[in-house]
């Protein structure tokens, strides 16, 4: 698949790297299908430059969404509007995949005796 006059999502990633810019591929899934998601970010970053998102199929053969990250320059500049993209993401049905090695973060209880035998818990997240 050609992505923005390259001849593969591959050489794009290549191609921003030697213009200061970084990206990030993320694994999303909806309905059991999974996809890629594609961060372009600026690695210094000026008042006007926009990192973007591109959602893929897994297979990498077709795009499915895409946009902006805007940031507060741009947003004044505009007057548009603070949109998280992975509220965006979701609203249409897609969630990020969790790495299978990344535990929930413990649950510690606490129990004190609140008088007359009778214990108070307390939940830490």
């Amino acid at each position: 698949m050609q992505f923005h006059g390259f001849a593969s999502i591959a050489e794009y990633e290549r191609e921003t790297a030697r213009f200061d810019r970084t990206t990030e591929r993320q694994i999303w899934h909806k309905d059991g299908e999974d996809y890629l998601l594609l961060i372009t970010r600026a690695n210094h970053p000026s008042p006007a430059e926009v990192n973007t998102w591109y959602l893929f199929t897994a297979d990498e053969t077709r795009e499915v969404l895409s946009g902006i990250i805007p940031n507060a320059e741009w947003l004044e500049r505009t007057g548009g509007v603070d949109r998280n993209f992975t509220g965006l993401l979701a609203e249409n049905g897609y969630f990020r995949d969790t790495p299978a090695d990344a535990a929930p973060a413990p649950v510690e209880l606490y129990a004190e005796d609140a008088g007359g035998g009778w214990q108070q818990f307390a939940l830490f997240a």
